[in-house]
């Protein structure tokens, strides 16, 4: 944050946690968010160009899952809740700021696509409103992790492709232009 502290973001089994530190490492403060209140696990977190902290995960199990974006200021407390995907499964991964002030959320989704989980791109304003949202696949699984903002202000996701069941995967980069839209894709591994 502005003032030198850390925000760690993860989860236990019950439920989403988080933990703020000092410049030095010493806890100023943690919340735990109870997977009954419909956040799962986080996985990424940034700086809000307020100041505050904008988080992203994934909701509970039940159908469908979404991916959930928090916002929550320097005390910990949530000042606004927004739920992403469709009727499937979708799994908030990475999120990254925006030269627009706004954010890149992505994961993988069963929602929308051309396989059983995508790639899953969603482009939102500083309020968590949905610019545009899209989906990167073939029939076989992808997986994404994360993304960088390029100089033009187009986007490369990094992420997965599983070929031949579990634990054969291959590297995946995606490079998608400002609205999202494929600019080629790039697939590294063998056997």
């Amino acid at each position: 944050a502005r003032n030198g502290s850390y925000l760690l973001s993860g989860y236990t089994t019950q439920g989403a946690y988080l933990v703020c530190t000092d410049s030095i490492g010493e806890m100023n403060w943690d919340r735990f968010i109870d997977r009954d209140s419909g956040v799962r696990k986080i996985y990424s977190s940034t700086l809000a160009f307020d100041g505050d902290f904008i988080i992203w995960g994934m909701g509970t199990n039940e159908h469908p899952r979404q991916g959930v974006l928090l916002k929550i200021d320097n005390a910990g407390e949530e000042i606004w809740r927004r739920h992403y995907g469709g009727e499937g499964s979708n799994d908030g991964m990475s999120v990254i700021n925006t030269t627009d002030g706004g954010y890149l959320l992505v994961g993988q989704t069963s929602s929308i696509g051309a396989g059983s989980l995508d790639m899953w791109a969603v482009k939102v304003d500083s309020a968590g409103e949905i610019e545009w949202e899209r989906a990167y696949g073939t029939e076989l699984t992808e997986y994404c992790f994360g993304a960088v903002q390029t100089d033009d202000g187009g986007y490369v996701l990094a992420g997965s492709i599983e070929w031949a069941g579990m634990h054969h995967e291959d590297a995946l980069l995606v490079r998608i232009d400002s609205e999202g839209e494929e600019l080629w894709t790039r697939r590294f591994g063998g056997d």
